[in-house]
């Protein structure tokens, strides 16, 4: 994904695949394209990534949820089972305030099938 100078990386949203920065994106470059936002996601909280995070624990705050959640679902529909470090790589853009590094990884490897 993109991030052209984003710093947190906490307004995402996915147009058809991958997601894109919420506040980069003009509303003409989407077009008629479908958009998901968090809401979107899942009406019941039953999206893999949804159920790792209340799993693994991982909101504090809850300032960064919304974009960290979004990256993790873009990134794990275009690779199911990351490694670690691609874990790493992937979400180092995103910035978490409260430092819930660990948790937010450990849920992605989770919703991935993959222990971290």
């Amino acid at each position: 994904m993109k991030r052209a100078g984003a710093v947190l990386g906490s307004a995402i949203f996915l147009v058809v695949a991958p997601g894109m920065l919420a506040v980069y994106t003009p509303v003409k470059a989407v077009g008629a394209k479908q958009v998901t936002t968090i809401e979107g996601l899942s009406s019941d909280r039953s999206h893999p990534v949804q159920r790792a995070w209340v799993a693994e624990q991982v909101p504090q705050c809850g300032y960064c949820q919304s974009g960290q959640i979004m990256q993790a679902a873009a990134f794990l529909a275009e690779n199911p089972h990351p490694s670690a470090e691609q874990i790493n790589q992937t979400m180092a853009g995103n910035i978490c305030r409260c430092a819930t590094y660990q948790r937010i990884r450990r849920a992605i490897a989770r919703a991935g099938g993959e222990s971290a």
